[in-house]
């Protein structure tokens, strides 16, 4: 978060203009694959559509972004939209993490994190 934070700080604020969620998405889009992380953006599963998918050789981390709303609706829609459900048989770890942006001070405001013990939500 830190990373992403520092990312956001080095822009000037006449770039900021009125950015819209896309701009965020676009940021960590950029500096994830700057360090080298291997990642999907907006990919189309069968019924869902995570903001950004990232793999590791331990983990896949499933983030939802949102843009003046709260950590918590986001992760909530990890789950209610079922975003894990493509790496249901990947035994990897998986994280899901909620992000939320403040338009006004062009910074992380809040995030959630949850580890998942397996994908245990009641739904497949």
């Amino acid at each position: 978060m830190k990373l992403i934070d520092t990312s956001f700080s080095l822009i000037p604020n006449t770039l900021w203009g009125k950015a819209k969620e896309q701009l965020y998405h676009a940021i960590i889009q950029n500096t994830f694959s700057l360090v080298g992380l291997i990642l999907e953006s907006d990919r189309n599963y069968a019924g869902t559509r995570p903001d950004i998918s990232v793999f590791t050789k331990t983990h896949i981390y499933v983030l939802e972004l949102k843009l003046d709303g709260s950590a918590e609706a986001a992760l909530k829609q990890i789950f209610e939209k079922n975003y894990f459900r493509p790496f249901q048989t990947d035994n990897r770890k998986k994280v899901a993490i909620g992000i939320n942006f403040s338009s006004e001070k062009k910074a992380i405001a809040e995030y959630k994190v949850e580890v998942l013990e397996g994908i245990k939500r009641g739904k497949i």
